[in-house]
């Protein structure tokens, strides 16, 4: 069982990005056949992941291709998944300029790491530039030696991330391998986590209006995880990021493709898991909407139902299921909360009834009022 914690955007189609941005996995093979197996091509370079790194293993001469790498047929776990293209030609996502020129201080592979963004326990993230096409990307890197022991996690990660294709979802366009690390090459959020964007702001809340749209497009972005048999399982501000007013979901080392059966692992952040999974039982997509629940609740007043408890005083309640509410909350943001964070799976919302709530009806704002245009 995983121990429970306690608790980025920019291109021209997205299609014709992911041709630009060739991964140095690539073989001149990929040309010569283009039926090759890319679930092959992941596994090869996940076996690298449980062989010790030589440090002073020099790193063979590359050879690449422009072979589209946007597959959109992987097998997992003996199941295919195939997930469905999202309607891209409604949402043209544009480059994103950099109004601040950032020193070039180092290449790897075809990328010019500009600016180092973030770090979590076992990668750090670096804001970087393809230099051919001038693209703004994120390289999430992965040092080969501390991720070990998490192998199936990142293969997990790879396999699902690696087919989405949701303008609500950070975009992974391509990944590779050096000696030393496994890198994703990630869609570039310009103005960062939700986290951070919230604990910013003087009330440390948005407005409901905000959180609103915010949720809608988290839900949009659930709705079709869901609809292709793929549980979240760690939704919270730390991964959703913001790129202008267009909320992206990110984050997918503890996703799992469970299109029929239920799950039990014990996973996620303590402060957003479902009761199910604090007691150990069979849970689906359902733990998913109570922490979207959580997460509206936490985007409105600026903490969680359940802030400043201790570890077991959190589980006692989270598995009450009661909760108190802001008097600023609205009745129609209290009935949306009530109806996500329910003790029962079966009594809460799913992501079409969610959409439909009249808090988010209210709400005018729509996706594509996101798209970017410079």
């Amino acid at each position: 069982m995983h121990k429970l914690p306690s608790s980025r955007s920019a291109s021209t189609n997205p299609i014709k990005l992911i041709n630009k941005l060739n991964s140095p996995l690539h073989t001149q093979q990929d040309i010569i056949d283009p039926k090759i197996n890319r679930k092959e091509l992941i596994d090869t370079l996940l076996k690298t992941i449980k062989k010790k790194s030589n440090q002073n293993e020099k790193p063979k001469k590359r050879i690449r291709s422009n072979a589209n790498s946007g597959q959109k047929l992987v097998e997992i776990n003996q199941n295919v998944l195939h997930i469905q293209d999202y309607n891209t030609e409604q949402f043209q996502f544009k480059k994103v300029i950099s109004k601040i020129i950032l020193p070039k201080t180092q290449q790897l592979s075809n990328y010019n790491m500009l600016q180092f963004i973030g770090k979590g326990k076992y990668s750090e993230v670096q804001l970087a530039c393809e230099i051919t096409t001038g693209i703004h990307v994120a390289l999430k890197i992965m040092k080969k030696q501390q991720i070990q022991s998490i192998w199936k996690s990142i293969a997990q990660e790879l396999k699902i991330q690696y087919l989405l294709n949701h303008p609500n979802i950070v975009k992974l366009y391509t990944f590779f391998q050096t000696t030393l690390d496994i890198i994703l090459v990630l869609e570039y959020c310009c103005h960062g986590q939700l986290h951070k964007v919230l604990r910013s702001l003087p009330e440390t809340s948005f407005t409901e209006q905000v959180a609103a749209s915010y949720i809608k497009q988290i839900a949009l972005a659930l709705n079709y995880l869901h609809r292709n048999g793929i549980i979240h399982r760690d939704l919270k501000p730390e991964n959703i990021f913001l790129c202008y007013d267009q909320v992206k979901l990110a984050d997918f080392t503890h996703s799992i493709y469970s299109p029929q059966q239920e799950r039990s692992t014990q996973c996620g952040s303590l402060a957003y898991i479902s009761p199910e999974i604090i007691k150990g039982e069979n849970y689906d997509k359902s733990t998913d909407m109570w922490s979207l629940g959580v997460l509206a609740y936490e985007l409105c007043s600026g903490e969680t139902p359940w802030e400043d408890l201790s570890y077991l005083e959190m589980q006692q309640i989270i598995l009450s299921g009661n909760i108190r509410f802001p008097s600023k909350f609205t009745p129609e943001l209290k009935d949306f909360i009530k109806n996500l964070i329910h003790i029962d799976p079966k009594n809460r919302m799913n992501t079409k009834q969610v959409l439909n709530h009249p808090w988010l009806q209210e709400t005018k704002q729509e996706v594509s009022q996101f798209t970017i245009d410079i």
